[in-house]
């Protein structure tokens, strides 16, 4: 680390140090209350922690770090991947699949509870704040799921490549079923970002008309797959899938030199059957709101879209990237979509997203609220109240009725609380 960013690391400790001080002033008599609610001063040590098991491990890294940073920087990876492992086993417990593959009782059932996007139920996993919500999972997800896409990328084995793409598939799946906004939301971030600063970095080696073509036939086959789902639900989008994976077979397979006549005659079964499986899905779909003869087109043109897509996609990238990262960036795209597309546009999400204004008015009235409850001192007005006291003091500020502008505490408004709150 840098002489400036120790200097910062150190002001920022010390301006946390202070305020965990200052949260932890006023504790007065201790009850078995005090180890176990919000609103007692001894949730600053709760709320404090974080940030020193934060500085521990961060001095921990930087010391394996100087010795070998190679080795650091892949054992820091592999624990991140294990701890997404457990947070995946733990959502596919709350969802219900783990409970249907013990006791099976027929495919039907359990790809109901692997694939229902519909339900009110969002996920918590393994973090203990989300018993009153929150976003520890959300943040949680947003940033380790790109080290499993790492993983996959850089893989020098594979077994390895097998483990990097299985823990991200299944971060896909726990971002997809938290259903929420703002996984959604930093998910494209990242991937635009990335994204950006790929070409930022091969400017100069690839060419622009490549990324032109590669941006239209990525947005057209989203297009597609969305228009599918609409069409024949899952099945018809998973039919679109297995289109882009027939063309990119079909490169790969020139590429070995096999035979072209097999090769075309295998492309075009496999792409037929795809295009039967989309027809069929959308003629016996329950949920499309079209009529059967536009639902069949859209998702056999789908199908064909995705198929060409993905022959033209690796065709086209085959001077640039060896046949493994074309496999991979293909994995990647056509795993993202069958994870996002179900869950953005199912009924859950689409719920949610319409009262999206409604939900950030209600934002805006909470940070409203919790500006109003500060004591109206310079001190706190710099410094705030103190590591955990914010349930505390908004707690005191809507029980002495006002909750909606500032206020001064006086001694005599804390006999009007709860004593569990007084302490607060």
């Amino acid at each position: 680390m840098s002489s400036g960013g120790r200097v910062a690391l150190a002001l920022f400790t010390l301006v946390y140090l202070h305020a965990l001080w200052r949260g932890l002033s006023g504790i007065g008599e201790l009850d078995f209350n005090s180890l176990a609610s919000y609103y007692s001063p001894l949730n600053a040590l709760r709320i404090g922690k974080g940030f020193f098991w934060a500085l521990a491990l961060y001095s921990a890294l930087i010391g394996a770090q100087q010795e070998d940073r190679a080795r650091s920087n892949r054992l820091l990876t592999t624990g991140l991947l294990l701890g997404m492992s457990g947070v995946a086993a733990v959502v596919l417990r709350e969802r219900g699949v783990l409970h249907d593959m013990v006791y099976y009782q027929g495919l039907r059932q359990l790809l109901d509870s692997l694939l229902d996007f519909g339900t009110s139920y969002r996920i918590t996993a393994l973090f203990a704040d989300m018993h009153t919500g929150g976003e520890a999972i959300d943040g949680y997800l947003s940033l380790v799921w790109p080290f499993a896409a790492l993983t996959l990328v850089t893989a020098r084995t594979r077994w390895l490549a097998a483990f990097g793409a299985a823990v991200t598939l299944a971060a896909f799946y726990a971002m997809v079923v938290t259903f929420s906004r703002g996984v959604y939301f930093s998910f494209g971030v990242v991937v635009v970002t990335a994204c950006m600063l790929g070409v930022m970095k091969h400017w100069k080696s690839v060419p622009a008309r490549l990324l032109l073509v590669t941006a239209l036939y990525i947005g057209a086959s989203v297009t597609a797959a969305i228009l599918a789902f609409r069409a024949g639900g899952i099945a018809a989008m998973l039919a679109c899938i297995l289109g882009f994976a027939t063309g990119a077979g079909y490169v790969f397979g020139s590429e070995r030199g096999l035979a072209s006549s097999l090769l075309r005659g295998l492309a075009t079964s496999s792409a037929l059957g795809c295009v039967a499986i989309a027809a069929y899905a959308a003629m016996t779909s329950k949920w499309a709101h079209m009529t059967p003869g536009i639902g069949i087109s859209l998702a056999a043109s789908g199908v064909l879209l995705f198929a060409l897509a993905g022959a033209r996609l690796n065709h086209g990238w085959r001077e640039q990237l060896g046949t493994r990262n074309r496999a991979l960036a293909s994995l990647l795209l056509c795993a993202a979509i069958a994870a996002f597309v179900p869950s953005l546009f199912g009924a859950r999400m689409e719920q949610r997203f319409a009262t999206s204004t409604q939900d950030l008015q209600h934002r805006f009235a909470h940070c409203r609220d919790a500006v109003a409850v500060l004591v109206d001192v310079w001190n706190t007005r710099i410094l705030g109240e103190g590591v955990g006291r914010f349930p505390g003091t908004l707690l005191l500020g809507q029980a002495t009725g006002q909750g909606r502008r500032r206020f001064r505490v006086s001694p005599g408004s804390r006999k009007h609380v709860p004593a569990i709150c007084r302490r607060a």
